[in-house]
C-alpha cells in the first residue's frame, strides 16, 4: 500500500483480507477507499457490502450488493445476495423472486438435478401428475423446508421427494410424500414437473404472515423413542441438549459454532446436559473430558431419526444454527437458539421468536463476536425450568405415517 496507495485493487484486496480476519470496520474502512477510487469495481462495492452485513448494516449491504449486479456482467452472485438480504427483512414477495438468481451461481449450479421435465411453478395442476422435488443446500434447509410437501396441492398425483441419506428414516414420517429417495445416489425419476425444494415457498406464495408454521411436522419412530427411554434410565433433574458446533465447511463457520468451554456458564446449572453432536471436534475433546454433566452421545446417534428419539425425552435444547436446531423445531421442542450479530437470513431481524418455529427462543449476540451475553441471557431464560422441578414431559408426538422408501 505503501508503494501504490492510489491502486483501488490493493484496497480491495485489503478489504477482502481484513474481512476474512473479521476486522468489519477497518474493512469497511478500506472497500470504501477502493470505491473513491474506483467506483466502477464491482468487487469492491460486493466486499463493502459483505463488511456492511457484518456489522449489522442491512439496508446499505443490500444497496451495495445492488450495485454490485448492475456493474456486474454476471451479477448471479450479487443478486443471491439481494435476495438473502431482502428475506432477512421480511419481504418475501421480492425475495423468493430474487432467490432463483442461486441457480446460476458456481455454489448452487451444480445442485440442480437435471430432469428434463419443465419447472413446476405452483400453477400447473398435479392431479394425475408425478412431482419430483430435490432437496438442496444443507441438511437444515432440507429439514426447515420439507414442510411444505403436506401443503402441495397434489390431489390424485405422486410427489417424490430425494433428500440427504441421513435424513431418510426420519423423513418418513412427512405426509404428502409418496415415494423418498437418497440424494442423487439414483438418477432422476421420469416426472412431470420438478421443483427444488426452497422453491416452493415461491411456488406456493409465502408471505411473512402466511408461514406455515403447524408443528410438529415431523415426529420421532416409537420403537427408537423406546430404545433412548431405556438407554436413559429414570429422570433425576431437567433433560437439556446441547449443539454448540455445525458444519465446519459452511461459509459462517466461524462466526455461528462456538467453542464448547463458551457453555461453562450454563453448565453450573443442576441439570442433566446430553450432547447433541454426531462428531465432537478436536479443540473440544479435552473441554467435553471436563465437563462430566454433559453425556456424549455422538457413538449412538446414527441418523437424525436417532436425534429426533432422543429430543422426545428433553425438557429443552440448547443449540447454535445447526441442523440440530431446525430437527429440533420440526419436532415441537422448546429451543434456545444462538444467534450470532449477522444471522442467517431466516432469523429475521429484531425478535426473539421464529415464525418458522413457535416453540423456538432467540438469543443474539448484541455486538459481533459476543457470545457472553447470548450465553448469560440463555442461563436466565432457563432459570424457570429449575424452579419447576420436578418436571414430567408432556406426551411425545410419535411417527404414524411412513410414506413408501
Amino acid at each position: 500500500m505503501d508503494l501504490q496507495p492510489d491502486a483501488p485493487r490493493c484496497w480491495r484486496h485489503l478489504a477482502e483480507a481484513l474481512l476474512g480476519a473479521s476486522r468489519f470496520p477497518d474493512a469497511l474502512t478500506a472497500a470504501r477507499r477502493a470505491l473513491e477510487l474506483d467506483p466502477a469495481d464491482h468487487a469492491a462495492w460486493r466486499t463493502r457490502g459483505l463488511a456492511e452485513w457484518q456489522e449489522g448494516r442491512i439496508e446499505a449491504a443490500r444497496d451495495s450488493f445492488q450495485r454490485a449486479a448492475h456493474l456486474n456482467r454476471n451479477p448471479a452472485e450479487d443478486w443471491t445476495k439481494v435476495a438473502i438480504a431482502t428475506l432477512l427483512q421480511g419481504d418475501f414477495s421480492l425475495g423468493w423472486e430474487l432467490h432463483e438468481w442461486r441457480w446460476l451461481t458456481p455454489q448452487h449450479a451444480p445442485q440442480r438435478r437435471d430432469t428434463r421435465a419443465p419447472p413446476w411453478s405452483g400453477r400447473e395442476p398435479l392431479a394425475g401428475k408425478t412431482l419430483f422435488v430435490h432437496a438442496e443446500q444443507g441438511l437444515g434447509d432440507t429439514l426447515q423446508f420439507c414442510r411444505y410437501l403436506p401443503l402441495l396441492p397434489s390431489a390424485g398425483g405422486r410427489v417424490v421427494l430425494e433428500a440427504p441419506e441421513p435424513l431418510l428414516p426420519l423423513l418418513r414420517t412427512l405426509r404428502g410424500v409418496d415415494e423418498l429417495r437418497p440424494a442423487e445416489i439414483l438418477p432422476p425419476p421420469p416426472c412431470d414437473y420438478a421443483c427444488p425444494l426452497m422453491s416452493l415457498p415461491r411456488c406456493l406464495g409465502t408471505r411473512l404472515e402466511t408461514i406455515p408454521a403447524a408443528v410438529p411436522y415431523l415426529r420421532a419412530d416409537p420403537q427408537r423413542v423406546a430404545a433412548w427411554d431405556r438407554l436413559l434410565g429414570p429422570r433425576a433433574r431437567p433433560r437439556i441438549g446441547l449443539a454448540w458446533s455445525g458444519n465446519a465447511a459452511h461459509v459462517n463457520d466461524s462466526r455461528r459454532s462456538l467453542p464448547l468451554s463458551a457453555l461453562a456458564p450454563l453448565l453450573s446449572l443442576d441439570v442433566d446436559f446430553f450432547s447433541l453432536q454426531p462428531e465432537v471436534r478436536n479443540s473440544d475433546r479435552a473441554a467435553l473430558t471436563s465437563f462430566p454433566q454433559i453425556r456424549p452421545c455422538g457413538s449412538v446417534l446414527r441418523d437424525f431419526a436417532d436425534t429426533a428419539a432422543l429430543c422426545v425425552h428433553l425438557d429443552g435444547i440448547v443449540s447454535v444454527d445447526t441442523s440440530v436446531a431446525h430437527l429440533a423445531g420440526a419436532l415441537a421442542r422448546p429451543t434456545h437458539l444462538l444467534l450470532p450479530f449477522a444471522p442467517d437470513w431466516r432469523w429475521l431481524l429484531d425478535r426473539s421468536d421464529s415464525p418458522w418455529y413457535p416453540t423456538f427462543t432467540l438469543h443474539r449476540q448484541p455486538a459481533p463476536g459476543d457470545w457472553e451475553s447470548v450465553i448469560a441471557e440463555t442461563r436466565e431464560a432457563l432459570a424457570p425450568l429449575l424452579r419447576n422441578q420436578p418436571r414430567s414431559l408432556p406426551p411425545p408426538i410419535l411417527a404414524s405415517h411412513r410414506p413408501t422408501s
